[in-house]
């Protein structure tokens, strides 16, 4: 995360705290080449001379003429004592020291060794802790003294998190920091470090998910919840979470996510695969003998799904495949508490995937099948995915949704780490 010194002139001072309050404000500044449409900023607001009076997020999205771009600031906090930007230089280390005070004095966007200090320093002040300490080194210190299993579970965990609120239509800036747990049993739980969002126990959530079709007999259907969370943003969508986990931690075998629209009363169900960096850099994956036990698993669970009735009426019940099952490759995954977003992936439903796998296009020298984002040809980005579930176009239609308890169940039994996302709307 990068920090933006914003100095604002006098003119423009006035205009700012009036308007502050209203939750946003935006400023005409220097396009350089790091500020872009999808750059995310702290910006560190400057009213008096020499001295930080406001911290904000901040994203650079529209220009603002030749030259210049528009800064949008958002969740804007006001300080009680300004900071002074002297006092920060003067205490930074010796090898950032010169740049940094020229930074702070110009204005700008300031580099990562210039950020993470400041991000650092500043989150030692009580009323920026809770805003800072998400992108600070003091979490990234904790999680690096997780052993290496827990960092890839959580990894797995968070993307299939970040994916569910994304397909259910939240940005990034609503989904809550991540902040290690208390507990240290709960550390491989991703969802235990979520905050600020809305808390239910977790027995009511499971309650709750009786009324979804697929989901009755719900204390047989989820023995293992290890944790479970709701979130809703202001839009008035809610996105309850289950995170089921059979087995202990270093047994897992990976990640599903299990997504329903009860709007639409359909399912989809991801299955997670790592794929692997060769001597050039790029991103493999080959398929392995579990892999073809989980698409045998599909394969029957499909049959089940296909002989129920789809003589189904009205527009809700329309789509363009009721296959439910998809494959994301994904490069091999690191936990970044401070990651919002679905990472980089290719979305492939299973009958394109195993259309693929027999195909020579994928078959190297060897004789061994190497999938990779060029020799894929084709597959549903992040983005895509996203607009192509937000309406059920593709997932099982209402009767079929009806019989999935047995599917659902056996996905539990599968020894994998299952997230159940069930968006809901007011």
């Amino acid at each position: 995360m990068l920090c933006y010194i914003l100095h604002l002139k006098s003119n423009r001072k006035k205009e700012f705290e009036r308007r502050w309050q209203d939750g946003y404000f935006a400023e005409p500044v220097p396009k350089v080449s790091n500020i872009g449409r999808q750059s995310g900023h702290i910006v560190f607001v400057c009213t008096e001379k020499n001295e930080i009076s406001y911290v904000a997020k901040g994203q650079a999205i529209t220009s603002a003429g030749s030259g210049l771009r528009r800064l949008s600031l958002h969740d804007i906090i006001p300080l009680t004592h300004s900071i002074s930007l002297r006092d920060l230089a003067k205490k930074s280390p010796k090898q950032i020291q010169t740049r940094l005070k020229k930074r702070l004095n110009d204005g700008g966007l300031a580099t990562q060794p210039q950020s993470q200090y400041l991000i650092d320093k500043l989150s030692g002040f009580p009323e920026l802790e809770d805003f800072l300490t998400p992108y600070s080194n003091k979490i990234k210190n904790v999680v690096a003294g997780y052993p290496e299993s827990t960092r890839e579970i959580l990894a797995g965990q968070q993307e299939a998190v970040a994916s569910a609120l994304s397909l259910a239509g939240f940005s990034r800036d609503e989904i809550p920091s991540w902040r290690p747990p208390k507990k240290n049993e709960d550390r491989a739980n991703f969802l235990s470090g979520m905050g600020g969002v809305r808390l239910h126990e977790d027995q009511m959530i499971i309650n709750d998910l009786s009324t979804i079709p697929g989901f009755q007999e719900t204390s047989e259907l989820v023995p293992h919840a290890t944790a479970a969370k709701s979130f809703e943003n202001e839009a008035g969508v809610r996105v309850d979470t289950i995170l089921a986990n059979k087995l202990p931690l270093e047994q897992v075998l990976g990640v599903d996510l299990i997504y329903y629209n009860e709007y639409y009363s359909s399912f989809i169900m991801v299955q997670y695969k790592v794929m692997e960096e060769n001597s050039s850099g790029d991103d493999y994956y080959r398929p392995d003998v579990q892999l073809k036990e989980e698409i045998k698993r599909m394969e029957i669970m499909l049959n089940l799904l296909t002989s129920s009735s789809s003589s189904e009426n009205g527009p809700k019940a329309f789509r363009f495949d009721t296959n439910p099952f998809f494959l994301k490759l994904c490069p091999r995954m690191t936990f970044c508490p401070d990651v919002k977003r679905p990472i980089k992936g290719m979305y492939l439903p299973l009958g394109y995937w195993k259309l693929l796998e027999a195909d020579s296009s994928v078959v190297g020298p060897r004789g061994g099948i190497s999938v990779t984002f060029n020799n894929a040809d084709r597959y549903f980005s992040n983005t895509i995915f996203a607009e192509i579930l937000e309406k059920s176009w593709v997932g099982t239609s209402p009767s079929q949704s009806n019989q999935l308890q047995p599917i659902i169940r056996d996905i539990l039994k599968s020894g994998r780490a299952v997230l159940l996302a069930v968006k809901r709307d007011k």
